[in-house]
């Protein structure tokens, strides 16, 4: 198993390897796929912060936009299929996707004006504690 590991591992580090060798520099590419990857996680991160309610259509409208928009800014940079190409540089999408789901999700959330907290309960409880004796 070790060495069926080790030999996938070499794969792997070869086609990383060839695939750099077209990269400005490792920073860039280091930049560009943190803002693929943790876009979307600071997105809801900080809609967790802004305690925005929303159903659990919404929530997942608001990632697939994101996902959407940071696809097309990394992949389509030719236009093809009548979709516009993305001239934007690769290492802001990552911020712009986070842009998309917030507003996205905040706008979604507008609908929600009765909705209740799922910590609402837990706010307005007190806690009790057994008195001397019992």
């Amino acid at each position: 198993m070790l060495r069926l590991v080790t030999v996938i591992w070499g794969i792997l580090g070869i086609g990383f390897a060839c695939m750099m060798l077209k990269a400005r520099s490792v920073l860039d590419v280091w930049w560009t796929m943190s803002g693929i990857f943790g876009g979307g996680i600071l997105g809801l991160f900080l809609l967790a912060l802004m305690k925005v309610k929303l159903k659990m259509w919404q929530g997942i409208v608001s990632i697939v936009a994101s996902i959407l928009f940071i696809s097309w800014g990394v992949f389509i940079r030719t236009e093809a299929y009548g979709i516009p190409k993305c001239k934007l540089d690769k290492i802001i999408i990552g911020a712009l996707g986070t842009v998309v789901l917030v507003l996205i999700a905040c706008a979604l959330s507008l609908t929600n004006k009765g909705m209740k907290s799922p910590d609402a309960d837990a706010d307005t409880q007190t806690l009790e504690l057994p008195q001397q004796g019992q």
